[in-house]
């Protein structure tokens, strides 16, 4: 049977013809994990995974026709970079011999560290979270969803985080025992966009006062409309992703 793929991100260097929408075949009775198996995938880079317009499991079943979507670890902490390493790795343990296995080890307990990063939502330190780039005003994002500049509108559980902060990026990396150069305070609900820049994603802010991130549930509302107006008009459509049900 056949299934429609979307590969988000940087999981499209999985894809069998290079585009990172594609029509793929897989047995009947084949269920999502199979399906990121035969892609070639590490299943732990399938973090996110949308079965039409419904979130699933990897043990989700499929059928004829169904529309797959795979997104990679979110937000806040683990760069593209050091997720990347996956493949990488595969192919050095399998024709690198003993030296090669000693280096997939080593870069495999790096690769796994950064992917438990990335799932629990990034460094955290002082009772909040790191991000990589600043917030993102309210109108900038609502000019972004009406362009398609962004492919994914995340809302955030409630009380999840209490503040973000930003760390300054050195030779070595983040330096997580530096003093954060910025924190901002969650006030109202914490939505974050993600575009092709900006893979981590960044909060959202509407307020005036420079150290505050998050938007009025009216805000909110008016925002996933213009998602669903601009998804209503567009073969390419914003994906939203609510955690506040998980």
């Amino acid at each position: 049977m056949k299934v429609r793929v979307e590969l988000q991100a940087y999981l499209d260097q999985y894809s069998p013809n290079g585009d990172d929408a594609f029509d793929y075949e897989v047995p009947d009775g084949a269920r999502v994990k199979d399906l990121v198996v035969k892609l070639g995938m590490p299943e732990e880079l399938a973090s996110v995974i949308i079965v039409g317009d419904t979130n699933a499991d990897p043990s989700h079943g499929l059928k004829e026709g169904d529309r797959v979507i795979l997104i990679p670890p979110l937000a806040g902490g683990a760069r593209m970079g050091h997720l990347r390493v996956w493949p990488a790795v595969l192919r050095i343990a399998t024709v690198g011999g003993i030296f090669g296995g000693l280096l997939f080890l080593i870069l495999l307990v790096v690769s796994i560290a950064f992917t438990i990063l990335a799932f629990s939502g990034g460094v955290s330190g002082g009772g909040g979270m790191s991000i990589h780039y600043e917030p993102m005003s309210l109108e900038t994002a609502q000019e972004l969803i009406g362009s398609g500049g962004i492919y994914m509108v995340a809302i955030r559980k409630e009380g999840n985080m209490d503040e973000y902060f930003l760390l300054e990026e050195g030779p070595g990396g983040y330096d997580t025992r530096s003093e954060p150069s910025r924190k901002w305070e969650v006030d109202g609900v914490d939505v974050h966009v993600f575009t092709d820049s900006m893979h981590t994603g960044t909060p959202i802010t509407s307020s005036d006062d420079q150290h505050k991130v998050g938007i009025t549930p009216e805000q909110l509302t008016d925002l996933l409309q213009r998602v669903d107006q601009f998804n209503s008009t567009s073969p390419w459509q914003i994906q939203v992703l609510d955690q506040r049900e998980q």
